[in-house]
């Protein structure tokens, strides 16, 4: 069983730091990216259409079951994206960035959003964090309550990448 208020904390901890950072990108750096990298701006609306279809997937009913609540865990997905982050992927297309999003501020609106939706679907039971299973195009399956940590992972990934291309080594607050 999953601890949502737990969960909950995380999520606005993580909402709270994500949108400070955001607003610490100064306007002329945005819409930049350096040689072969995402803007700011380009990173933030990946990690928003990550999450929104992430939100889509949890949605969805599946029969298919794992047995056990996790088949990864939290830890071992902080070790893989976060820890792991030296390894690169590329995004699968669905979740690269489109120009849908052009400023800060849009993407402030979209995620704050995104996690308040989530969070109501989670307490409403629209979302169950359960051992139904989505498969990954890298991991594999994944249960709901993996796919919920995979997405706060995710996005700590990027928090740190845009620090780093912002040359920040440490939260802003």
């Amino acid at each position: 069983m999953m601890d949502l208020d737990a969960y909950y904390e995380r999520l606005d901890r993580q909402e709270a730091e994500m949108v400070e950072l955001a607003r610490s990108i100064p306007e002329h750096r945005a819409p930049e990216g350096a040689e072969g990298r995402w803007s700011p701006v380009q990173e933030l609306e990946h990690v928003c259409l990550l999450e929104g279809l992430v939100w889509h997937l949890l949605q969805r009913g599946t029969e298919t079951r794992a047995g056990v609540p996790e088949l990864f865990g939290d830890a071992k997905l902080e070790k893989l994206l976060v820890q792991g982050r030296q390894y690169k992927i590329v995004a699968p297309e669905i979740v690269q960035p489109k120009g849908s999003l052009t400023t800060v501020d849009a993407f402030i609106d979209r995620f704050q959003q995104q996690r308040t939706q989530l969070k109501e679907d989670l307490s409403s039971g629209r979302i169950r964090p359960d051992d139904r299973t989505y498969r990954h195009p890298i991991l594999g399956e994944l249960t709901m309550i993996d796919w919920l940590h995979f997405m706060v992972q995710h996005t700590q990934r990027h928090l740190l990448a845009l620090r780093e291309s912002l040359h920040l080594s440490t939260p802003i607050a």
